[in-house]
């Protein structure tokens, strides 16, 4: 069987803090995800896990989110 595939663009944002830490970074991811469901598949992450599948990644603390990005 063969996974059919959305076509939607895959994105996942990476924030430093999840919504139990209810702070800035938070509030921004959760925006921005309410931004692109209208147009993409879009996950918020702590972090991006080694070989985890998407089209675009957003790290919204650069320093914080620099393991994912160089993942």
């Amino acid at each position: 069987m063969v996974a059919v595939r959305s076509p939607l663009p895959r994105v996942c944002i990476v924030s430093p803090a999840l919504a139990s830490a209810n702070n800035g970074n938070w509030h921004t991811a959760s925006r921005w995800q309410r931004f692109l469901a209208r147009v993409a598949q879009v996950e918020v992450r702590g972090v991006a896990e080694e070989g985890a599948d998407g089209d675009l990644l957003i790290a919204l603390h650069a320093r914080r989110s620099a393991d994912s990005i160089s993942r």
